[in-house]
C-alpha cells in the first residue's frame, strides 16, 4: 500500500484524566510490527508486549494498541511514537518473477523511516535556513566539561559558558539577589547599597574594632553626651600639648592668666569643666582614637541601633568565632531563614527523621525509582486488585517464565516461557515445548549455503510447513526431497554435491486482523442508516455517512426488464403485449395487426403469386430427344428437301428425310409451341417458423 503523507506524522499524544481509565489508543500513522512503536506514560517508556500489544492494524497500515492507563493526579500524558529499525529485510533475486509486494513493503518502510528521522531532526537543536555562516560544533570535551552551553557574542558559534557550579551558586542566591535589588531600586530602600559602598572603608574600620564598638554600646548615653559636645572636645583634643605645657610651667601663670581664669570661672564654664574633669580618663582614651570617633560619627544612626541591642551585641561578641563561621555560609543562612516554618516542622518530627536516616539506603533506592513509585500510586486501584488476587498472580508467575532455553522441570500443559536465546515465546504441550507463534521475525527469513560434498544438514530458523528449499535454483519437494520439522535444521534426502547452492526461505506466520470501519480514525460512522454511503467531508477531514440524492433515471423513463415483475421504483406497463420490437431513427410508435406468437409461430398460407410471363431467359437449359422413321412414298415430301413431318398423337415430333438413299439426317429443327401468356401459382398450407424468443416487460420509472 502507499504511505499517506497526511497521516505520516509518527507522533501522537493523548491526555488521560485523573482517575479515568483508558485501555485502547489509536495509532494514526502507518507501522509494520509492534517493535516499531515507542510508548511513554508520564515520561516513562513502556515495554512492548509486556505493557502494550497491537489491537489492530500494522503491516503497513494504521491501527490501535492495547494499553491500560489510569490517569494520575493532575492527569496523565500518553505519547506514542514510531521508530522503525534501519535495516534491509528483503534481498531481491537476480532473475525470475519480480517480488513487487516485497518491493512495495520496502519502499513503504523507507518513506516511514524518513518521516521518523524528520520527526527527530525537527525536535533537535538546529540552525535557521538563513543562518548559513554559523556552526553548532561543540568545543572539545575537556573544554566543555562542567560548563554551560553558550554562544559567542560576535560569531554566534557554540562555546563553553560559565561553570555549572557558578550558575548553581547564583541560582541558589537568587532570593538574596532579589532582596539586594529591592533595597537599591526603591522597592524597600533607595541607593542603600550605593551609600554603604561610599563608606565601605569606615565599615571595614568598624569591623576591625568590633569589640570597641561593643564597649561603646555599653556606654551609649555617655557617647551621646560626648557627641553633643564634639566641637569642644575636638578643641581640647587639638590643644592637648598646650594643656600639658601649661601644667608643666605653672610658675609662669601670670595675672593675665588669672584674669583669663576669672573669665572662665563663670557658673556655666565651671559646670562644663567639672563634667570634663569627670571624664578625664575617657577623654585621654578618645584622644587616641579620634579618627575612629570621626568614623563612628559618620555612622551614628547605626551606633544608635547597636545601642538598642546592646545585650545581644555583647552575646554576639562572646561567640565571635561562630559568627565568623556563619558569615562564611551567609547564603545558606539566608536559605534556612526562608524555610523557618519547614525547619520547625522537621524539629517536631525529629524521631521520624532519625528513623529515615537509619533507612537511607532503602530510601535512596526508592528515590532512584520514583517514576515507578508515582506510576504505582496513580494505579493504586489496580495494585489493590492485584493484592486481592495474589493467588492468581502467583499462579501466573508459575505459568510464565523468562530464561535462556526452556525449563527442564516443573512444567505443566499450557506453561509459557520466553526463550531469550532464540527470542521466541514457547508453550508446553504433550510433546514438550513448541513455538507459541512464528519463529520468523518479520515476513521471511533467508539463508544461503554453499554445500560441501554430500552435505545434508543446513541450519535455519523456521516454522514447520512454512519453509521453501531450493537446490541450485530448483525448488525441492517437502517430505520427498527434504525434511524440515524441528524449526532449526533442514535435512536433504540426498547429499548435495560440493559447490551446490542451497537457499532456504522461511515465512513468518501471522493472522490477518479483522478491521471494522468504526476503528478507522478517518471514518465517522455515527448516525448511519440503511442505503447511505461513505463520502469525504473536507471540513472535518473524514468519511461520513451520506445519502446520495442522485436519481439514475427521470420519472416516466421506459425500460425493458427480463423479469416478470417490475423492480422497486418502477411500474409495469401493460399497453403492449405479445409484440415484436422495431428499432427506428425517428419517432417511437407502435403498429401492425398480427401478434408475435401468431406471426412467428406456425402461420397459415393462402392466396397466389402475382402474374408472370416466362421468357426464354427464364427457362433452364434443356434439350429434346428425336426419333426417325422412313417414309414409303414420294407424296409427302419433295425429293430434294427435308422438313418436319406432323406430330404424332403422343406429341412426339418425327423427322422424315427424302434423300435418295433414305438415310437419317440430324440437321432438323423443332419449332416453338405455346401461347406466350402470363401465369401464377396458388399458395396454401402452413409455415413452421417457431423462432426462439426471450420475454421482457416494459416498466416506467416512478
Amino acid at each position: 500500500m502507499t504511505i499517506n503523507l497526511a497521516d505520516n506524522n509518527p507522533r501522537i499524544s493523548y491526555t488521560v484524566n485523573a482517575g479515568a481509565t483508558q485501555t485502547t489508543f489509536n495509532v494514526p500513522f502507518e507501522f509494520f510490527v509492534l517493535a516499531d512503536l515507542n510508548v511513554y506514560v508520564d515520561g516513562v517508556q513502556k515495554t512492548a508486549t509486556q505493557d502494550y500489544t497491537i489491537a489492530s492494524g500494522g503491516n503497513g497500515s494504521t491501527g490501535t494498541i492495547n494499553l491500560n492507563v489510569t490517569g494520575a493526579s493532575g492527569n496523565s500524558t500518553v505519547v506514542i511514537t514510531r521508530d522503525i529499525a534501519i535495516e534491509r529485510a528483503t534481498d531481491f533475486q537476480t532473475s525470475g518473477p519480480f517480488a513487487i509486494d516485497a518491493l512495495n513493503v520496502e519502499l513503504d518502510k523507507l518513506v516511514a523511516i524518513q518521516a521518523d528521522l524528520k520527526d527527530k531532526s525537527t525536535r533537535s537543536l538546529q540552525l535557521t535556513d538563513f543562518d548559513a555562516a554559523a556552526s553548532l560544533t561543540l568545543p572539545a570535551v575537556d573544554t566543555r566539561k562542567g560548563k554551560t552551553l553558550a554562544f559567542n557574542a560576535s560569531s554566534g558559534a557554540v562555546e563553553a559558558g560559565p561553570s555549572i557550579a557558578d550558575v548553581q551558586t547564583v541560582s541558589a542566591a537568587s532570593a538574596d539577589i532579589a532582596t539586594l535589588a529591592d533595597i537599591e531600586d526603591g522597592t524597600v530602600a533607595t541607593d542603600a547599597i550605593s551609600n554603604v559602598n561610599a563608606v565601605r572603608a569606615n565599615v571595614t574600620t568598624v569591623a576591625g574594632i568590633a569589640s570597641n564598638v561593643t564597649s561603646v554600646a555599653n556606654v551609649a548615653s555617655n557617647v551621646t553626651a560626648v557627641a553633643g559636645n564634639a566641637s569642644n572636645i575636638n578643641t581640647v583634643a587639638g590643644n592637648n600639648s598646650n594643656i600639658s605645657s601649661v601644667a608643666g610651667v605653672s610658675s609662669l601663670i601670670t595675672s593675665d592668666f588669672v584674669s583669663d581664669l576669672n573669665t572662665l570661672a563663670t557658673s556655666a564654664i565651671v559646670t562644663d569643666l567639672d563634667a570634663l574633669a569627670d571624664l578625664a580618663t575617657e577623654i585621654d582614651a578618645l584622644g587616641d582614637v579620634t579618627s575612629s570617633i570621626n568614623t563612628v560619627a559618620g555612622i551614628s544612626a547605626n551606633v544608635t541601633t547597636v545601642a538598642g541591642v546592646a545585650a545581644n551585641t555583647t552575646t554576639v561578641a562572646g561567640i565571635a568565632s561562630n559568627v565568623t563561621t556563619v558569615a562564611g555560609i551567609a547564603s545558606n543562612v539566608t536559605t534556612v531563614a526562608g524555610d523557618s516554618t519547614d525547619i520547625a516542622t522537621v524539629a517536631g518530627i525529629s524521631s521520624n527523621v532519625s528513623s529515615v536516616a537509619s533507612n537511607a539506603t532503602n530510601i535512596n533506592a526508592v528515590a532512584g525509582g520514583i517514576s515507578n513509585v508515582n506510576a504505582v500510586g496513580g494505579a493504586i486501584s489496580n495494585v489493590n486488585t492485584v493484592a486481592s488476587n495474589i493467588s492468581g498472580v502467583n499462579s501466573f508467575a508459575e505459568r510464565y517464565r523468562v530464561q535462556s532455553g526452556v525449563p527442564s522441570s516443573n512444567n505443566d500443559i499450557g506453561d509459557l516461557v520466553f526463550d531469550t536465546a532464540s527470542n521466541t515465546l514457547k508453550v508446553f504441550g504433550a510433546s514438550g515445548f513448541q513455538n507459541a507463534g512464528s519463529s520468523v521475525n518479520g515476513t521471511s527469513n533467508r539463508n544461503t549455503y554453499t554445500a560441501t560434498a554430500n552435505q545434508t544438514s543446513f541450519g535455519a530458523t523456521y516454522d514447520a510447513g512454512f519453509v521453501d528449499v531450493y537446490l541450485n535454483g530448483v525448488k525441492l519437494i517437502a517430505g520427498t526431497d527434504f525434511t524440515a520439522t524441528n524449526g532449526s535444521t533442514v535435512v536433504l534426502a540426498a547429499g548435495a554435491a560440493a559447490g551446490d547452492t542451497v537457499d532456504i526461505v522461511a515465512y513468518g506466520t501471522f493472522q490477518v486482523a479483522n478491521i471494522s470501519l468504526a476503528t478507522l480514525t478517518d471514518v465517522n460512522p455515527s448516525g448511519a442508516t440503511n442505503g447511505q454511503v461513505l463520502a469525504f467531508n473536507s471540513s472535518s477531514s473524514d468519511f461520513e455517512p451520506t445519502t446520495l440524492n442522485v436519481q439514475a433515471f427521470p420519472a416516466g423513463t421506459l425500460m425493458l426488464f427480463q423479469q416478470t415483475a417490475a423492480p422497486t421504483g418502477w411500474t409495469k406497463q401493460t399497453t403492449h403485449d405479445n409484440k415484436a420490437l422495431r428499432v427506428v431513427t425517428g419517432s417511437a410508435s407502435s403498429g401492425g395487426s398480427s401478434d408475435f406468437t401468431t406471426a412467428l409461430g406456425t402461420p397459415s398460407l393462402s392466396g397466389s403469386t402475382g402474374n408472370h410471363t416466362l421468357t426464354t431467359a427464364n427457362l433452364a437449359a434443356h434439350d429434346h430427344s428425336l426419333r426417325g422413321r422412313n417414309v414409303n412414298g414420294p407424296n409427302n415430301f419433295s425429293a430434294s428437301t427435308s422438313a418436319f413431318g406432323r406430330a404424332d398423337q403422343d406429341g412426339r415430333a418425327y423427322c422424315h428425310n427424302t434423300s435418295p438413299n433414305n438415310s437419317f439426317n440430324n440437321e432438323n429443327v423443332i419449332n416453338n409451341r405455346g401461347s406466350n401468356s402470363a401465369h401464377n401459382h396458388t399458395l396454401s398450407g402452413t409455415a413452421a417458423i417457431n423462432v426462439q424468443y426471450v420475454d421482457v416487460i416494459i416498466a416506467a420509472k416512478d
